[in-house]
């Protein structure tokens, strides 16, 4: 397999994007979402990173890397793919401070790889070919795209709703009561209706059949 698949949870985690290309504007941002706490260390100065900076999404140091930008940092992307012996510089200060580090296009210099990704609101598939085919993994990106309805993201937020509901009253259906739900026909036409409100209801009735309601 090469890369071990993990989702990781980087709120108020300290994490340094180096670079000032397209690449590292959006990973920065991805970073932002995720709820880490940003540095961006970007020779150029890019509009996109000072209107970060203004809002006080991310902390901005308008200069080339230095030796000690790693210092406590749980994660780093540099987009320095066009120096390497820059990029060796920057892995070995991650090696030293125990700092997962993804540099953009050399993968021998990566112990961790940014997947191509799909998204349904908080319904999220990742896909990687373990830094064999960038291509790849987007073509297949987009496969996976294509073939999954807009409405997983609100069947995931009705899903999560009726779950928690249901703990609260102390019922907990088995595993096939929920795969039957999300394979029900019914379920699935509603998923596009944009009528959650009815989602729900209709599932809360496929969870709580056997019981009678």
């Amino acid at each position: 397999m090469g890369y071990f698949p993990v989702y990781l949870d980087l709120r108020g985690r300290r994490c340094v994007v180096i670079g000032d290309d397209d690449e590292a504007q959006m990973k920065a941002g991805s970073l932002v979402e995720a709820g880490a706490v940003v540095t961006v260390i970007s020779p150029e100065q890019r509009p996109r990173f000072t209107e970060m900076a203004e809002r006080g999404d991310i902390t901005l140091h308008s200069r080339s890397y230095q030796p000690g930008d790693l210092a406590d940092a749980f994660l780093a992307i540099s987009a320095t793919t066009h120096d390497r012996p820059l990029s060796e510089q920057i892995r070995e200060e991650a090696e030293r401070e125990k700092c997962l580090l993804n540099v953009v296009d050399i993968t021998d210099l990566c112990t961790w790889i940014y997947p191509a990704l799909v998204r349904r609101g908080d319904a999220t598939v990742a896909i990687s070919t373990n830094g064999r085919s960038p291509a790849m993994a987007s073509f297949l990106r987009r496969e996976i795209d294509a073939a999954l309805p807009e409405g997983y993201g609100m069947l995931l937020d009705v899903l999560a709703d009726v779950r928690e509901e249901l703990r609260r009253d102390g019922k907990r259906p088995p595993s096939r009561l929920w795969q039957n739900a999300l394979n029900d026909g019914e379920t699935k036409a509603m998923i596009d209706s944009d009528n959650a409100a009815a989602l729900r209801e209709h599932i809360v009735a496929l969870l709580t059949e056997e019981d009678g309601g």
